[in-house]
């Protein structure tokens, strides 16, 4: 009975938030998401010339776009940006069977408590707002990763490693998920490695995967990452760094839970020795390479106005917690194969990601198994809704950001489009939020209108957030969402 009546908050949790995230599917786009949605508009031309205007603008694969174009194919519909928003959506019913799934596989008791904290937190919820790649490609790899690991029969195994291949296809990082299949194999059911379907199935994934980057190189140059964007590789000294990053990033998923027992632990001599050094090494080579860039391990707009030195040394103190939590961990009489496969399964994931310019959406596919590392052992009723309440907050006002940009967006585009000015007008703070209302990149006869012709330093009006004064001010519009304020200004360029 107990197990019936969960199950039905689950479902009615599930419920209400999608639902929720329904309610603002008509956002405008937020960072650099018009370029997806986009994507699927320049491969329903056919023309490869336009389809590798996408390339100018971002790094990602057109795995995403394809599927945009696809599902937009079979309703018909030329609203790439609603069909792209419907599929981010979907990701929440992947990662809800996934996780219980997961919770079936790690036997976890805490079952209701892993799926609120996991659907709450703050990158989770955020993108599903958003017509991107990121949420759904995680979601669909972790569910991918769950069934295969759970189910027996052939067909549905299959199917897994098919929906595996698609996330890696739109998001090639997510196609850990395999190896964390057969380490998962690995330490719990070695027999299972070779058995035929997993066989098969790995056959299938690459052959999938293969075909389309294969299809890509042909049709476009490169198979997966365009010569656009091969600067992302980073030197030694930004792979340790953003290691580093990382780490403490991820260490703010499990603060909450184990600080109690990480303070326990530091007044232990022989720990507090072990700590000191973790953190001399840490700190020291954070000041060796201070000037190193954090890029996006930040909080985001909420990270505006803090020092970004005293940001890198409080990353810095996370990683040091991290790193000092898993050797504790690992050195304890309690260690078993579920803590082995969590350590090494991030620490793999963040050795590879690393190399690239790191992003803290990058972490949501060690979600799951960083939340059950810190509600295991460590959970505390007090601590868990303190948790979800913060996470509450934080939601609340990134969404707040996302309705006044979304409101800047709207007021400013109806208001060149009535006074004629759209093609006068460079689109400035919105070139990174909401190009596509702002600016075409083709024009009816097939043309392509180059990046240098959108960005025209010379066109007589420019979209900014910023004025000295408002002497050549024709347009502002100021939008209040709690606590978030902010305005935009069009202006006459001298």
């Amino acid at each position: 009975m107990k197990n019936l009546t969960i199950l039905k908050l689950e479902y009615i949790f599930v419920f209400i938030y999608i639902l929720f995230h329904i309610f603002f599917i008509n956002l405008d786009p937020i960072n650099d998401e018009y370029i997806f949605y986009s994507g699927a508009d320049f491969i329903g031309t056919q023309n490869i010339e336009i389809i590798n205007i996408f390339f100018d603008y971002n790094a990602n694969t057109l795995g995403f776009s394809y599927l945009i174009f696809i599902f937009s194919t079979i309703f018909n519909t030329d609203n790439f940006y609603l069909i792209g928003k419907i599929i981010s959506l979907s990701s929440y019913i992947f990662l809800y069977f996934g996780i219980l799934n997961f919770i079936k596989i790690f036997e976890i008791k805490k079952k209701f408590e892993i799926l609120i904290i996991i659907f709450l937190c703050p990158i989770v919820f955020t993108y599903g707002f958003r017509a991107t790649p990121d949420l759904f490609s995680f979601c669909l790899a972790f569910f991918s990763f769950s069934l295969i690991l759970i189910k027996k029969k052939i067909i549905i195994k299959l199917l897994a490693f098919f929906l595996l291949s698609i996330a890696f296809v739109i998001k090639p990082i997510n196609g850990i998920a395999l190896f964390f299949v057969f380490l998962y194999y690995f330490l719990f059911n070695k027999k299972k490695i070779f058995q035929l379907e997993n066989i098969i199935g790995v056959i299938l994934f690459f052959l999938l995967s293969t075909t389309f980057f294969y299809l890509n190189y042909k049709n476009h140059g490169f198979a997966i990452i365009s010569p656009n964007w091969r600067n992302l590789d980073t030197s030694e000294n930004n792979f340790l760094v953003n290691f580093i990053y990382y780490l403490g990033f991820l260490n703010l998923v499990i603060l909450p839970f184990n600080f109690k027992f990480i303070l326990k632990e530091i007044l232990n001599l022989k720990n507090f020795v072990l700590f000191t050094l973790i953190s001399l090494t840490i700190f020291s080579y954070q000041f060796i390479h201070i000037s190193e860039s954090i890029n996006e391990i930040n909080f985001g707009f909420l990270s505006d106005g803090l020092n970004e030195y005293i940001l890198k040394l409080f990353f810095g103190l996370n990683a040091c917690f991290f790193i000092f939590f898993f050797f504790i961990s690992i050195s304890t009489k309690n260690r078993n194969h579920t803590l082995y496969f969590i350590l090494i399964t991030t620490l793999t994931y963040l050795l590879i990601i690393s190399n690239f310019s790191p992003a803290q959406r990058y972490l949501m596919i060690l979600f799951p198994t960083i939340y059950l590392l810190a509600l295991r052992q460590n959970y505390h009723k007090i601590i868990y809704i303190i948790v979800l309440l913060t996470y509450f907050v934080l939601n609340l006002l990134i969404l707040n950001n996302h309705l006044v940009i979304s409101d800047l967006s709207k007021k400013t585009h109806n208001f060149l489009i009535k006074e004629g000015l759209l093609n006068q007008t460079h689109p400035g703070y919105f070139g990174q939020h909401s190009l596509s209302r702002f600016a075409k990149f083709y024009d009816s006869k097939m043309n392509i209108i180059s990046q240098n012709n959108i960005f025209d330093q010379k066109k007589k009006y420019i979209i900014t957030n910023e004025i000295k004064s408002y002497e050549n001010v024709i347009f502002s519009y100021s939008s209040n969402k709690f606590l978030i304020n902010r305005e935009i200004f069009v202006v006459l360029r001298n």
